[in-house]
């Protein structure tokens, strides 16, 4: 018998676009520099890989309101009006963006002549500026300038390809995550294919369970090269599921009950008779038929390639003289169970995993297939 153990719940988060995302500010101060910056800020739209570019911001914009590269050629002479003119400074852009928790890393500006305050603000990014005239952005400053916009381009076009959250350091299994770009395999969180006009959603928020309190790793792949860094403690998790239960059909009580017990039981939705482990019927070919549950109140269909995705939850419960049974239905890829188990989600099976604290490792066990009992009134079952 394995060990009790100081498995702990914690949670923490994720936010690679802080790090790799490019905030874009431009200098319309001038209106006569404006064609010029404009064809500038285009062709950086076009040139940058996919998710490379986040967002675009008027420099002296107090709002900190930025827009979408998609939107910069419908919406930016109606920006020209609004915001042109304005005196060039980063700082209404920075303290609006610090207040709200957010300063990606990595800050361009696009523009022809000084911008005022930037040395007061060097510490807070990692600066370029792009020249488009011949007037100095940053004289004086330790600051890369450079004019020839392909080379800015190739400089600035590295996008990342992959990313790994690694839990095996920690000894640690996910509880729940919010993003599900992220798959879950053999102890690392990764999302991959991250390609197209827009990149997929990066941001990430993980509730795990581990006898450690050290932070994850998350590893960025990019184009070239790879960057390392740990995930931060926070108090946002990433919402456990709770329950929704609802009561079953009595012909759907009778056929648990026979389940539970191992005794294959006659299907109300085929009229045939089923193994007790099975928790879905194929009734027909057709996709409305395909994977309908045996127990309709919990109804989901199963994905298209058949793979089973999330989990059933039955109670049964005393109401007056007779016994009912509830059920819930759990989208997730995880499972917490009793007796420091939790239940993973892989390759399309479902695997439950043990903790051993006196030899600080998981176990993985067989594939869960049927219902596994979780206490004296409660089952689970995967899909």
């Amino acid at each position: 018998m394995m060990n009790s153990s100081p498995l702990e719940i914690s949670h923490w988060s994720l936010s690679p676009s802080q790090r790799t995302g490019i905030t874009l500010l431009v200098d319309a101060g001038d209106p006569n520099d404006w064609q010029g910056v404009s064809q500038a800020v285009e062709e950086l739209c076009t040139g940058l890989g996919a998710g490379m570019l986040h967002e675009i911001i008027f420099l002296g914009n107090p709002s900190g309101q930025g827009l979408r590269p998609h939107e910069f050629l419908k919406k930016k002479d109606a920006w020209m009006k609004e915001y042109g003119g304005r005196v060039s400074l980063v700082a209404p852009i920075i303290r609006h963006r610090l207040q709200n928790g957010r300063i990606e890393r990595r800050m361009v500006i696009v523009g022809n002549g000084p911008v005022f305050d930037l040395a007061d603000w060097l510490d807070r990014a990692d600066w370029l500026l792009i020249r488009t005239g011949e007037q100095e952005m940053g004289k004086g400053l330790q600051i890369e300038e450079i004019k020839d916009l392909s080379i800015a381009i190739h400089r600035l076009n590295n996008p990342v390809r992959e990313i790994k959250v690694d839990l095996k350091n920690i000894c640690g299994k996910p509880l729940n995550w919010d993003n599900k770009n992220y798959k879950w395999k053999e102890g690392v969180l990764t999302v991959t294919k991250i390609t197209g006009d827009e990149m997929p959603s990066l941001d990430l928020n993980l509730t795990l369970i581990s006898p450690s309190k050290e932070p994850p790793i998350a590893t960025l792949t990019f184009r070239e090269g790879e960057q390392e860094f740990n995930l931060v403690n926070s108090q946002t998790t990433a919402d456990i599921e709770e329950p929704k239960w609802e009561n079953l059909s009595t012909i759907e009580r009778f056929n648990f009950s026979w389940a539970i017990e191992g005794t294959d039981f006659r299907c109300e939705i085929c009229k045939n008779e089923h193994q007790a482990k099975q928790i879905l019927c194929a009734k027909d070919e057709d996709a409305e038929s395909k994977g309908v549950q045996i127990f309709r109140t919990a109804y989901t269909p199963i994905n298209k390639r058949g793979h089973k995705k999330g989990f059933l939850l039955f109670r049964r419960r005393k109401e007056g003289n007779s016994n009912q049974v509830d059920v819930s239905y759990l989208d997730r890829q995880s499972l917490s169970l009793p007796n420091n188990e939790v239940a993973l989600l892989e390759d399309g099976e479902v695997h439950v995993y043990r903790y051993s604290s006196r030899e600080k490792a998981w176990h993985k066990g067989v594939a869960w297939d049927g219902y596994l009992k979780l206490s004296e009134n409660t089952w689970a079952a995967c899909l």
